[in-house]
């Protein structure tokens, strides 16, 4: 059974955030840092782990669970503290300078404005957003992605992301129409420099967070796979 839990951390984790949304009632994540909710068993509550803040609907999900599977609340208490960040998804990445950087694969608008609300709970200052959108797919989400962005974050910067063999310049056109105030909005297209932009905009308790590209090691550019890790 503990093995099972284990795997469900990392299956929930990866659950599309409209069905967390869904079953959790996640809406609107809470700020305290713990779980807390009732089952057929009783009451559970439990901190959850700082590197897991960010994915705390599904990590209820997979409590839950876990729970109804027979697993003890002890026992899911004492696993719970021995959970790593799953990479890319919510995943907090630690730098100096006092504010927090978050790294997600979020690509569709809802998805984004979920993951902005959770940093938005947990966040005392402003946040910054770093993202951009695939080429050679459906574009219909490329403005709807931005219109996310900025109702989410103080700073929107728009970068590449993998744009694959569609030229980058009609990527960052798309997405700016989605824009309702186009001037604040800055395009960077090398995402090293994007991401360093943001960097240097934060303070401390603002956040960053860097969308789209979750734990891929490459970007593909022009049908090249180029090292990019935004962790």
């Amino acid at each position: 059974a503990e093995a099972g839990w284990m795997a469900d951390v990392t299956w929930a984790s990866r659950l599309d955030l409209r069905v967390a949304g869904k079953e959790v009632g996640a809406a609107s994540p809470a700020p305290c840092g713990a779980l807390g909710f009732r089952w057929a068993g009783g009451d559970f509550s439990a901190p959850i782990p700082e590197g897991l803040r960010g994915v705390s609907a599904q990590l209820e999900l997979a409590v839950r669970a876990a729970l109804e599977r027979g697993v003890s609340p002890s026992t899911v208490r004492a696993l719970l503290g021995q959970l790593s960040p799953v990479p890319g998804r919510g995943e907090p990445v630690a730098v100096p300078g006092g504010f927090d950087v978050w790294v997600d694969a979020a690509d569709r608008p809802e998805r984004l404005a979920y993951f902005l609300s959770v940093v938005r709970a947990l966040t005392p200052g402003r946040v910054a957003l770093v993202m951009g959108c695939p080429g050679e797919c459906d574009p219909s989400p490329r403005p709807l992605l931005t219109r996310a962005g900025e109702q989410g974050a103080e700073l929107v910067v728009l970068t590449a992301a993998d744009s694959r063999g569609e030229p980058l310049e009609g990527i960052l056109r798309d997405m700016l129409q989605g824009a309702a105030c186009p001037g604040a909005i800055r395009c960077v297209p090398d995402r090293r420099a994007a991401v360093a932009a943001a960097l240097a905009w934060a303070r401390p308790g603002d956040a960053v967070v860097i969308a789209g590209r979750g734990a891929a090691a490459f970007q593909r550019i022009e049908r090249v796979a180029v090292p990019c890790d935004d962790r």
